[in-house]
């Protein structure tokens, strides 16, 4: 009798788990995808001579 409360009552937890780590892989896919187009953003500048590097 417990154990099938305790599967019950874990039925939730496991399933708000796998929600929030699948949120997470799309967040890591859109912020390796922003990255990704600022480098090109920069490559692109650098070709056009847009981007001046600061001397030091």
């Amino acid at each position: 009798m417990i154990i099938e409360i305790l599967a019950i009552i874990s039925i939730p937890a496991i399933a708000s788990t796998a929600f929030l780590l699948g949120q997470k892989s799309v967040e890591s896919r859109e912020n390796a995808a922003y990255r990704a187009g600022l480098q090109d953003g920069y490559e692109e500048g650098r070709k056009e001579e847009k981007i001046v590097r600061m001397a030091r």
